[in-house]
C-alpha cells in the first residue's frame, strides 16, 4: 500500500507548491493493518489480483472517515477512485452510520471538486474531530487556505444505490 501512495501522490508534482507530499511519510503498514481488520480498508485490484488503488477509512461512532484514497499512477483517470468511494459510501450506510467525512485539498483538481461531483459538500463550522484533524495537518506542514473538510450525508436521497 505504501508504493501505490507514493505512486498516486506523483501527480502532485504538477500543482505548484504540493511536490513535498510526495516526498512525505505515507501512512504506516500497521495503521493500515488496523484498517484492514477493523474492515474499513477496500482494495482495487486488476484482473490478476494485483492491487491498484484503496481506500482506507475508520469508523467514528456514526461516521465514516476516509483517511486515504489512493490508485496507482497508472491506474489512475479510469473510474477506480470513483468505485472505492462508492463501495465506502455503501458500507457506511449498510453499517447504518449517518455519514462519511474527509480531509482533502481545496483547489486540486482531484481532491475536493473530485470529491464535490461524487456528492461531498464542504464542512463549515467543524465539530471537533475535524478541526483538530485540520490543525494536525497544519502542523505538519499543510497551508490551512488549501485544505478543508468534506462531507457526504448518508440520510435522504442515495446517490449511490446498493
Amino acid at each position: 500500500m505504501p508504493q501505490i501512495e507514493r505512486s498516486a501522490g506523483r501527480l502532485f508534482n504538477q500543482v505548484d507548491g504540493l511536490a513535498w507530499p510526495t516526498d512525505a511519510d505515507d501512512l504506516p503498514p500497521a495503521f493500515h493493518e488496523r484498517l484492514i481488520a477493523d474492515r474499513t480498508c477496500w482494495l482495487a485490484t486488476e484482473r490478476s489480483a494485483a492491487v491498484v488503488g484503496f481506500i482506507s477509512a475508520e469508523a467514528f461512532g456514526r461516521t465514516l472517515h476516509i483517511w486515504e484514497l489512493s490508485v496507482a499512477e497508472q491506474w489512475q483517470r479510469r473510474g477506480i477512485g470513483t468505485r472505492l468511494i462508492e463501495h465506502a459510501i455503501r458500507e457506511a450506510r449498510r453499517r447504518g452510520m449517518d455519514d462519511v467525512t474527509l480531509t482533502t485539498f481545496r483547489n486540486v483538481p482531484w481532491n475536493a471538486p473530485f470529491y464535490q461531483a461524487l456528492g461531498f459538500e464542504l464542512v463549515s463550522g467543524f465539530d471537533g474531530r475535524l478541526e483538530a484533524l485540520l490543525r494536525k495537518e497544519e502542523a505538519s506542514g499543510f497551508a490551512m487556505n488549501t485544505r478543508c473538510a468534506m462531507r457526504f450525508a448518508l440520510g435522504g436521497k442515495a446517490r449511490f444505490s446498493e
